[in-house]
């Protein structure tokens, strides 16, 4: 074995706290899961684990990765940006109590409503690198996409986005070129369009439904997957490089308490 697969196994049992060399072949075949896509019943009858365990080793390195993403990706050139939405969901958070749809009260709501997550996204043309996360419930504001975006978008980057004024204002207010775009005919002017996200946004939904439903508490892990390995089809072996670049010991306990809407 090569010295950075030995870095590998050593940083990794010790972010996993085993010491054995088993555990670091079986880390690997969780990887592969993850890059395949598999649920986490699946993942754990394949690497032969608690289905408890795989799921938070795939936070575990779900949250590697976010912090890897949170610190390294600056998008530059044409920005291409908009938002989509998602359902709240409190999947699995057994501590709220949500009635059911059936109830008179508590109809889902037609179009934008506070009953849907804002998720704010953002893909560079060039590299085709893609930044995505909640920014706030119902419609974002210029605020909610100051705080999202932050030291995410280069000072150069030309933004192209739609008739949005959230955006307008957002990017006068930060001092970016913004190229707004009509819907209609006047949807594309030379080479400026949105068509790049908004295709990103139909593979992220479709991302997001193999799951059958992803609580909203853990919407940006999931978000990340979708950006690093299904976007940017990373390989096992740099996807492995990523996680230990920033170790981060995670628990059940600390995926339980996080906040069930993370705003």
């Amino acid at each position: 074995m090569q010295k950075t697969g030995l870095n590998l196994v050593g940083i990794i049992l010790n972010v996993t706290r085993n010491c054995s060399k088993k555990d670091f072949q079986v880390w690997k075949k969780f990887v592969y899961c993850m890059i395949e896509g598999f649920s986490v019943r699946k993942s754990a009858t394949i690497c032969k684990i608690n289905r408890n365990t795989a799921f938070v080793w795939r936070h575990k390195i779900l949250d590697c990765l976010s912090t890897y993403v949170t610190n390294q990706n600056r998008l530059k050139g044409i920005v291409e940006a908009d938002d989509t939405f998602f359902r709240l969901s409190f999947k699995g958070n057994k501590s709220v109590q949500t009635l059911p749809y059936k109830n008179t009260d508590n109809k889902r709501k037609r179009g934008l409503s506070k009953q849907q997550v804002c998720v704010s996204c953002a893909i560079a043309r060039d590299k085709k690198t893609v930044y995505s996360k909640i920014t706030t419930i119902g419609r974002a504001k210029v605020k909610d996409l100051q705080k999202v975006f932050k030291g995410h978008l280069s000072k150069k980057a030309i933004l192209c986005t739609d008739k949005d004024k959230a955006y307008r204002n957002f990017a006068k207010r930060i001092g970016l070129e913004h190229i707004q775009l009509q819907s209609g005919t006047a949807s594309k002017i030379g080479v400026y369009h949105i068509q790049n996200i908004n295709s990103y946004h139909s593979r992220l939904k479709f991302f997001i439904r193999r799951f059958r439903g992803v609580s909203t508490k853990y919407l940006n892990n999931y978000l990340t997957w979708n950006n690093i390995i299904q976007e940017r089809k990373y390989k096992k072996i740099k996807l492995l490089k990523m996680c230990i670049k920033v170790i981060n010991q995670v628990r059940w306990s600390m995926l339980n308490d996080r906040p069930v809407i993370p705003v």
